[in-house]
């Protein structure tokens, strides 16, 4: 089993040393489909600040091909 770690933007810490009131979400779900082949467990947490509601940051952790959808995160800070 392959497990794939990857994070965009700031982790929960960073958050709070610079300042921000977070709020911060984790979910578990699965690479792909559960009835599918192959799919194996994955964990997203996400930060975000409570006053702007502003993307702070994302945090994936899973089996193959998890750490690939930390693209449509860092886009989405990225573009702001």
């Amino acid at each position: 089993m392959t497990t794939e770690i990857a994070r965009t933007g700031l982790s929960t810490r960073q958050a709070v040393d610079a300042g921000h009131d977070i709020a911060v979400l984790a979910t578990e779900s699965s690479t792909v489909s559960g009835y599918m082949p192959g799919a194996e467990a994955m964990v997203t947490k996400m930060i975000a600040d409570r006053r702007t509601r502003a993307l702070l940051g994302v945090q994936i952790v899973g089996g193959e091909s998890a750490g690939k959808r930390i693209d449509a995160a860092a886009a989405a800070l990225w573009g702001g």
